[in-house]
C-alpha cells in the first residue's frame, strides 16, 4: 500500500516538474518575444524617422526646384514679351515707313532716303491652352511602362475641359495627335543639357 502512496507522490512530483518547466519555458519564450517586439518596434520608429527627414529634404528640395523653375519661367516670360513688344515695334514702324506716301518721305527725306526698310524677323511662338488632363494610373516614373501598348491594364484616358461640339467628329479618325507639357514636372533642365 505504500508502494501506491510512493508512486502517487513520485507523479505528483513529476507533474510539478513538468508545469514548472512549461511555465519556465513559456516565461523565456513570451520574454523572448517581446524584446523582439520592442526590438521591431525600435527599427520601425527608427524607420519613420529616417522617412520623416528623407520627406523633409525632399520637400525643402521640391520647394526649391519650384522656385528656380517659378523664376525661370517668369523671366522667360518677360523676355518673350520684350521680344514680342520689339518685333511687333520694328514690324510698325517698318509698315508705317513703307506706307509713307512721297510727300512724307519728301518731308523726313535726311532719315529715309533711298532706304527700303525690311520689317525683322519675328520670333514666332506658339501659345497653347490647356484644353485638358491626362489621367492614368501611374502618378510616377518609376513603374511606369515605356511601351504602354504592352501592358493593357495600364490604360489612362484624357479628362477634357472644353465644350464636346469641339471633338465631334473625331471618332471618323484614326488617329489623333496630342500635344502636351508635363504640367506637374519641377524638374528644370539642367545646364549639362
Amino acid at each position: 500500500h505504500h508502494h501506491a502512496y510512493d508512486k502517487g507522490i513520485m507523479t505528483t512530483k513529476t507533474s510539478v516538474y513538468v508545469v514548472a518547466a512549461t511555465t519556465t519555458a513559456a516565461s523565456v519564450l513570451a520574454a523572448s518575444l517581446y524584446y523582439r517586439h520592442l526590438r521591431a518596434l525600435a527599427q520601425i520608429a527608427q524607420n519613420e524617422a529616417t522617412i520623416a527627414k528623407l520627406e523633409e529634404t525632399r520637400s525643402a528640395e521640391r520647394k526649391g526646384r519650384i522656385r528656380a523653375e517659378m523664376k525661370l519661367r517668369s523671366h522667360m516670360k518677360e523676355h518673350e514679351a520684350k521680344l514680342i513688344d520689339a518685333n511687333i515695334g520694328s514690324s510698325l514702324e517698318a509698315e508705317n515707313l513703307n506706307n509713307f506716301q512721297e510727300d512724307d518721305v519728301s518731308k523726313s527725306r535726311n532719315n529715309y532716303v533711298g532706304k527700303k526698310v525690311q520689317p525683322q524677323q519675328q520670333n514666332h511662338s506658339l501659345l497653347m491652352h490647356c484644353i485638358g488632363t491626362i489621367v492614368s494610373p501611374y502618378t510616377k516614373r518609376m513603374g511606369t511602362p515605356r511601351q504602354g501598348a504592352l501592358v493593357p491594364s495600364g490604360r489612362g484616358f484624357i479628362q477634357l475641359r472644353i465644350p464636346v461640339e469641339c471633338i465631334e467628329g473625331l471618332e471618323l479618325y484614326s488617329h489623333a495627335w496630342v500635344l502636351f507639357t508635363f504640367h506637374a514636372n519641377t524638374d528644370t533642365p539642367s545646364a549639362n543639357g
